[in-house]
């Protein structure tokens, strides 16, 4: 009986080490599908556009920005949220888009902090950008 208890123990274990991992693999298999890798790519040009091209994009948060200038950069948002909704087609749920938009945010700003806005990954996603989003950027 003691064997059994440590065998089935054992199975429990890899049963729960194996459905961890699972877990934690979910929302990197998500992001390789076509409309996931579309949504993360577009994501990539807005932060590399607000960044380095387009900073009034991203003035929500400025105490220094007027009303009229935080409100033109949400209506971009939004015009910009509903083209990327447009061109994936994907039907994502509001914590895969979290995840796509926090991974696209973290990648590009590695990219800046240790290359700039020069390096070549940046200003190809702010081209792209200025390319797919003609007119949108305040």
């Amino acid at each position: 009986m003691h064997t059994l208890s440590r065998r089935l123990a054992g199975a429990l274990s890899v049963l729960a080490l194996g459905t961890a991992a699972w877990i934690a693999a979910t929302p990197v298999a998500a992001a390789q599908s076509g409309g996931e890798e579309s949504f993360l790519g577009y994501r990539k040009m807005v932060f590399a556009a607000s960044s380095c091209r387009y900073p009034a994009l991203d003035v929500r948060y400025n105490e220094d920005a007027t009303d009229a200038e935080k409100a033109a950069a949400d209506a971009a948002q939004a015009r910009i949220a509903a083209l990327i909704e447009e061109k994936t087609g994907a039907d994502l749920s509001a914590a895969d888009k979290l995840f796509l938009i926090e991974k696209a945010r973290d990648e590009v700003r590695g990219w800046i902090s240790s290359k700039g806005c020069k390096a070549p990954e940046v200003t190809a996603l702010v081209e792209r950008f200025e390319q797919e989003f003609p007119g949108v950027a305040p």
